[in-house]
């Protein structure tokens, strides 16, 4: 099914989230930003085929309270925990005081050869809302390490973006080191 209209809808009683942006990366980047619309109240952005420039790196994700002009980098501003498996391990990996949110977590790294990559989905529950419940993500991401031997896949729940109730209106992706490469794909969707 195609949606045309960015307008949510309901689909035989179904939220079906609508495509906001899309970024094919054509030639290698820093980062890419998304600045979130007031008026959604989940995001979920999708991240295919994603290879790093440089080898034996991280992808993380920070976010803004001023449109993108400076993203949250301080020492403590995020915490984060992610429980990661494969064919030999099952472990967790967690910070409470962080200046970015690793989304492969820690002792891990993607690979950017033939083969390797990382694929996934990140949620971000109540950006906009400057009370009640926190703005937190969740994720479901695979990756290929850089060895090109395992293929990790991990389930996370993040919470305490900026480690405080505010609004939060532009996210970015963004590598541990070097450039997002070609062919990359970050598309994001709205529900509201």
């Amino acid at each position: 099914m195609r949606i045309d209209n960015p307008d949510y809808r309901h689909f035989n009683g179904t939220m079906v989230p609508a495509l906001l942006k899309s970024v094919v990366v054509d030639t290698p980047v820093t980062l890419v930003s998304f600045t979130l619309p007031p008026d959604y109240v989940y995001f979920v952005f999708k991240i295919r085929d994603y290879v790093p420039t440089t080898d034996v790196t991280g992808l993380n994700l920070r976010v803004s309270k001023d449109n993108g002009l400076t993203f949250e980098n301080g020492a403590s501003d995020y915490l984060w925990v992610i429980f990661k498996f494969n064919t030999t391990i099952q472990a967790n990996t967690s910070d409470s005081a962080d200046a970015e949110i690793s989304l492969i977590g820690i002792g891990t790294s993607i690979g950017n050869a033939a083969g390797e990559g990382l694929n996934g989905i990140v949620y971000f529950y109540n950006p906009g809302q400057p009370s009640g419940l926190r703005p937190h993500f969740g994720s479901s991401v695979s990756w290929i390490d850089s060895a090109g031997l395992t293929t990790y896949s991990e389930m996370t729940s993040r919470y305490g973006v900026v480690g405080q109730s505010v609004q939060i209106n532009a996210l970015r992706f963004a590598p541990s080191a070097g450039n997002i490469g070609t062919g990359s794909i970050f598309e994001m969707y709205g529900i509201r």
